[in-house]
């Protein structure tokens, strides 16, 4: 698996979904886009920082590396960028902490083995990274919901945790033709919530319409694209069973009293 991972990495003309920097392109588009710019940026993480900071009940990362997820997400506007923070961290402390802070780890470990989601292996031709979940992976007799949600949100978190997809973004494929009653009992109105939140969804009733958003080149062959070697459990387990570690730091070393 090791050497088909590093030789596929090697032979396309596509940006690897783990890329880890910004190239010209998009450092000029984080700058048209998002208003990063080189002079401002330092003192814009300090005034998120010092935000954080004077935010008693709030406990969480203040690394740069950290705060800029935060900013580039609210086009460096640090009050919004604040907010943004404090929701997520809501999210995982307080809302919905019987799904995170107090999730079984092995269970999210076995839902990333399962390919239920994953990652192609590439970015398209703007540098947007893609997710797949693929609910025909999801066994729910072997998968609980909650290690399930733990393992997309880590997923996502993986894919903004590179500053390629901060400015370029993501689009999330969801493959529901496996889906069945079972899953749809277990996606309550309160999962269902969390997942609606800040996700843009289109519908593609065939290969062709998905084609047009997403490049042929690098979908799976079962998309009619020309990707034949991936396989989603191999790639989620190598590339999210990695950052497991880091997810579980996050997750479990927030918290926000209101």
């Amino acid at each position: 698996m090791g050497s088909t991972y590093e030789e596929m990495m090697k032979n396309s003309e596509y940006l690897p979904f783990q890329l880890g920097y910004l190239t010209a392109e998009m450092r000029e588009k984080a700058k048209r886009d998002l208003n990063e710019k080189e002079d401002t940026r330092s003192s814009f993480i300090e005034e998120l920082r010092e935000l954080i900071l004077n935010e008693k009940n709030l406990k969480c990362r203040t690394d740069d590396e950290f705060l800029l997820q935060f900013l580039r997400s609210r086009k460096f506007n640090v009050k919004k960028s604040f907010a943004c923070l404090k929701k997520l961290y809501n999210i995982f402390g307080d809302s919905y902490s019987d799904v995170f802070a107090d999730h079984n780890v092995s269970s999210t470990r076995e839902a990333l083995q399962s390919g239920f989601g994953s990652h192609l292996p590439y970015r398209d031709e703007e540098g947007t990274a893609v997710l797949l979940v693929k609910t025909s992976n999801w066994d729910t007799n072997k998968y609980d919901t909650i290690g399930i949600f733990n393992s997309i949100t880590a997923m996502v978190m993986k894919a903004i945790d590179d500053p390629a997809t901060q400015v370029c973004g993501v689009h999330l494929l969801i493959d529901v033709s496996g889906m069945s009653l079972q899953h749809v009992r277990c996606l309550t109105a309160r999962y269902l919530y969390l997942v609606s939140q800040g996700v843009q969804i289109y519908f593609h009733n065939d290969n062709k319409s998905l084609q047009k958003l997403i490049p042929k080149a690098i979908l799976p062959t079962e998309y009619g694209g020309d990707n034949t070697e991936f396989d989603p459990a191999v790639w989620s387990s190598r590339e999210l069973g990695m950052f497991l570690p880091k997810y579980l730091k996050i997750i479990n070393h927030c918290s926000i009293n209101n």
